[in-house]
């Protein structure tokens, strides 16, 4: 039933994806970077209007909607489906780190959990810098706890790809999330 239910919650973010338009502000704005990224091709200097450089965030998240753009046009999908993206590789890791402290049901119900938690899910496929910080943190957070668990330089490696991620989603703000707690293990 965990995994019928997480794949109804999933089908559902996909549908919703493609048919409801972008009705945050934010998500717009967004939205419109990213498209004139495609449009100028331009993706070193994110633009508000054009020649109006945008520098209040760092480009990662508006990159991945310009790719999605790119790929599957210029349409709300397009412009969500690398977020979407994002959000699974977030539910993945979460279900891989608990299944290794229990076990792999535990695992699936965490990820499914996580997915029914409205501003996650609201979240999964919104055009926003939130979830690329989520899953640059979330990264970073699990290669620890598995790399000194499991002494791998793979999941160690991983940790600091994380923290790149992080830095380009949102800046400094990654490091101030995902240090303490290293820090103070």
């Amino acid at each position: 039933i965990v995994t019928f239910l997480l794949t109804t919650l999933i089908t559902c973010r996909v549908l919703m994806m493609a048919a409801f338009p972008h009705t945050d502000s934010s998500e717009a704005r967004y939205a419109e970077i990213s498209r004139k990224m495609v449009e100028t091709g331009d993706w070193l200097t994110p633009q508000f209007d054009y020649g109006v450089p945008f520098w209040a965030k760092p480009p990662l998240s508006m990159w991945m909607s310009a790719l999605g753009m790119e790929f599957f046009g210029v349409n709300e999908f397009g412009s969500r489906i690398f977020i979407f993206v994002a959000a699974m590789v977030i539910l993945v890791l979460v279900a891989r780190v608990v299944r290794g402290e229990s076990d792999a049901t535990t695992g699936l119900l965490a990820a499914c959990f996580l997915m029914g938690m409205p501003l996650f899910f609201y979240c999964s496929a919104a055009v926003m810098t939130d979830l690329a910080l989520a899953l640059g943190t979330t990264l970073s957070m699990v290669a620890f706890r598995i790399s000194v668990r499991e002494g791998s330089r793979f999941w160690g490696l991983l940790f600091f790809i994380g923290l790149a991620i992080g830095l380009l989603a949102k800046g400094p703000l990654a490091l101030v999330i995902t240090l303490p707690p290293v820090v103070g293990w």
